[in-house]
C-alpha cells in the first residue's frame, strides 16, 4: 500500500529507536490522508492527516464518534468503560461542556495561574527523576499521567 511502514505509528520500539515518525505521516498526507491503519497487535484505525479532513470528520459525529474512545487500543484488550470527558462527547453535549471549562484555559486565565502551574510541573519533574534510570524516564507513566 504505501512505501513507508504503518507499523512505525504504533510501535513503541521503533518510536524510541528511530523518533517521531514524520515520513509517515507525510507519506500519508500526501497518497491517503484518510487512512485505515491495520497494524498486527492492534485495533484498526482511521489516521486523518489533513486539516480539512478532520474539520470534515468532526462534523460527523453520528458517524465518527469520540464517544468510544481516543487512544490506540491493543488488538484484544479489553474496551473500557464510557467515561464523562470532555475530549470523548459529541454533540450536543460537547458544546455546552466546552463552553463550561473554557474559561480555565484561555491565555489570561493560565498566566493567572502560572505560579501555581510551574510549581505543579516542577513537582511532577522533581518526582520523576529520584525513580528513573539513570539515562532513561518514562515520560507518559512519570511525566505526562500525572
Amino acid at each position: 500500500m504505501s512505501a513507508v511502514d504503518l507499523a512505525d505509528l504504533v510501535d513503541p520500539d521503533r518510536f524510541a529507536r528511530d523518533g517521531y515518525p514524520h515520513d509517515v505521516w507525510t507519506y500519508l498526507r500526501e497518497h491517503d490522508p484518510v487512512a485505515r491503519v491495520e497494524v498486527p497487535g492492534y485495533e484498526p484505525f482511521w489516521a486523518v492527516t489533513r486539516h480539512a479532513d478532520v474539520v470534515a470528520v468532526s462534523a460527523r459525529a453520528q458517524e465518527c464518534s469520540s464517544a468510544q474512545g481516543i487512544t490506540l487500543a491493543r488488538a484484544g484488550a479489553p474496551v473500557l468503560p464510557p467515561m464523562d470527558l470532555v475530549v470523548l462527547m459529541d454533540p450536543p453535549r460537547h458544546g455546552p461542556m466546552r463552553k463550561l471549562v473554557l474559561p480555565w484555559f484561555t491565555p489570561k486565565a493560565v498566566r493567572a495561574r502560572r505560579d501555581e502551574l510551574s510549581d505543579i510541573a516542577r513537582g511532577i519533574v522533581d518526582d520523576a527523576v529520584p525513580g528513573a534510570t539513570p539515562g532513561l524516564l518514562d515520560a507518559v507513566g512519570d511525566i505526562a499521567a500525572p
